[in-house]
This record gives C-alpha cells, structure tokens and sequence, in this order.
C-alpha cells in the first residue's frame, strides 16, 4: 500500500542484552502511476472532454434536426405555393381560353374573304391570338403534366414542315428587330411519329424564349441533325427499347446568356434566372413544360450557355414508332386541321 512506514529493529549480543533504543529506517512507498495526482487530472480531463463530445453530438443532432424539420415545412410551403400558382393560372386559363376561340373563328373567315390591304393587318391580329391561346393551352397542359394525365396524340408527320411551320410566327419580329435568322438542316424532311400539338408548343416555347433574350441586330440558329445514318440505343430513352433514329434540334441565340449558377435550375418550374442581364421575366413554366413535353415524347433536353456570347436549347427525340408501344397515348389517324393561309401580300 502506498504511504509512509517506520521500520525498528533491536539487537542483542551475546548476553542476551538488548539495546534499549531500536534503530529506525523511514521508507516511503510512491502510489502506482495510475494513482497518481497527474493521473488523476488526466482522467478529470477524458472525462470533461466525454461529457463534452457527448453534449456537442447532442446539440448537433438537435441542430440537424431542426434544420430538417424548416427545410421540410419550407417544401411544403413552395409546394402549397406552387399548387395555388398553378390553380390559379389554370383558372385564368379556362376564363381567356372561350373568348379567343371566339375571336380566332371569324378572323380565319375574314382572313380568306379580305383583301390583299387588310389582309397583312388580319393576319397579324391571328397569330397574336393564336400565340394567346397556345400559352393558356400551355397553363393547361402543365397542370394535366402535374397530376400526369397528359397523353400524347400521334400521327405520322414531317417535323422539318411543322418547323418551317412554327418559325413563320417569328419572321416578323425578326425583320422589325434586325435578327438574323435562320433554319439549317441536313435533311429536306424529316418523317417520325409525334405529336403534332405538342411538338408545336416545345419549339414555339424555346423559340420565344430565345427571341426574348436576344438582342436587336442579334442571331439565332435553328440546327437540325437528321442523319439517317446517326443511331442510339433507345435504352437511353426507355428502358425495354431497341435502336432507333434520332432527330436532334438545337436553337442557338446570341445575347447575354445564362449565368453557370441558373442552368442546373433552368427547367425547374416557376424558376426565374436572377441574372440582372434578363429584362422580360417569365412566369417560370414555359421551359417547365417544354421539358415535360420533350420526356413525354421519351426524349431529353438540355441546355449548354456561354454568358455574353450564345445560348443554346437542344433536344432529341426517338422518330420511330418503338418508343410508343408501352406508352399510353391516342393514335391520332385524322388529318390535322389547317391554319388558314397566312401568305401576306409584302412577304
């Protein structure tokens, strides 16, 4: 045992006589190591710094938690926001979409019977209310794409006529604003399986939105890669599908671009970029259902921006008939219904 400890001893001689003071020897034992003063600090110290680590983890944890619990309720929030958006652009929809048609009708009559002086000014008053009407066409496809009741009518086409098509609603603006554009293909035409209604709203939704960012005396691009010879595996698209022919359409626009930080968002709904560089804000669902539109028809849609140099929106889509067999959709077999004829006399 540690501590202090007397040792005496007494001696005798050969009489037998004992000296009467014994000789004393002081010895002291130190403690083990582990007893010791220092070692006793030390154990103080784990202990504190135990309790410590236990109480930091706890806190943390708590932390966490808390930070997911707001994260979660702020989710919820956008999501309830979002749904009252949606509900209520959907309304508006429903409430503009009966009056248009109201006006359109008669405009496609006068339009053939007019003479070639109104006629230019008749034509320009039809495509504003045809684009009024595609866009709440728009808020109501996005609300059918949310809760995915939106299904694809189908019939077989000429995508490059239904491009030509759609780029003529943009001539106009191009010759007032001085923008060069223009339609490149490697094919004179291009025949798949699509819906024509659709297919018309991706293009006219990335068209408008790259004539919007463009800058007068701008340039915008229209790429169409129709190689009869370029193939993909369609797994890329649909995971039971065999090899088929892609077309892949890029619009290119030249202006400020998107900032690096916007792009991962870009096809997010009710997004805005918070690029200063942008002066028409949209209502962040047109890209949103482009997107939609383009999976629907098992495609993919990308974005690639150089900011202050070009934009440019691409996608491809499957222009077979593959693709749609496990797909729930309406084969449309009536021919589509024509627009009036919209020749001006000075174009």
């Amino acid at each position: 045992m540690p501590g202090d400890y007397t040792f005496m001893v007494k001696g005798s001689n050969n009489d037998e006589v004992w000296n009467e003071i014994p000789v004393t020897l002081r010895i002291h034992v130190k403690p083990p190591f582990w007893k010791t003063w220092w070692a006793i600090a030390i154990y103080i110290f784990i202990l504190s710094l135990f309790i410590y680590i236990v109480l930091k983890i706890r806190d943390e944890r708590i932390h966490i938690k808390n930070q997911l619990k707001f994260e979660q309720l702020a989710r919820e929030k956008e999501h309830e926001l979002n749904e009252s958006n949606i509900q209520f652009f959907t309304n508006i929809s429903h409430e503009f979409r009966t009056p248009l048609s109201l006006i359109i009708a008669p405009l496609e009559s006068m339009i053939s019977l007019a003479g070639a002086k109104i006629k230019d000014q008749l034509i320009v008053i039809y495509r504003n209310a045809e684009r009024l009407l595609q866009l709440t066409n728009n808020l109501l496809d996005f609300r059918k794409l949310e809760d995915g009741k939106l299904i694809l009518q189908v019939q077989k086409g000429d995508l490059l006529n239904l491009l030509n098509e759609v780029s003529t609603f943009f001539k106009i603006t191009a010759k007032s604003r001085n923008i060069d554009f223009d339609i490149e293909s490697s094919a004179s035409s291009v025949c798949g399986w699509f819906d024509h209604e659709k297919l018309e709203t991706i293009l006219l939704n990335i068209l408008s939105n790259a004539f919007k960012n463009t800058p007068d005396n701008g340039k915008i691009r229209i790429l169409v890669n129709a190689d009869p010879n370029h193939q993909t595996n369609e797994k890329d698209f649909d995971t039971e599908m065999s090899y088929s022919n892609l077309i892949e359409i890029s619009i290119i626009n030249s202006g400020p671009g998107i900032a690096p930080e916007d792009l991962p968002n870009i096809f997010d709904k009710f997004y805005q970029t918070k690029s200063s560089g942008s002066k028409n804000k949209g209502t962040g669902i047109g890209l949103a259902l482009t997107k939609g539109l383009v999976e629907l028809h098992r495609g993919k849609i990308w974005v690639n921006s150089v900011p202050d140099v070009e934009t440019c929106f691409a996608f491809s889509l499957p222009i077979g008939k593959m693709h749609l067999k496990r797909m729930k959709l309406y084969m449309n077999r009536k021919t589509l219904l024509k627009r009036p004829s919209l020749k001006t006399s000075n174009m």
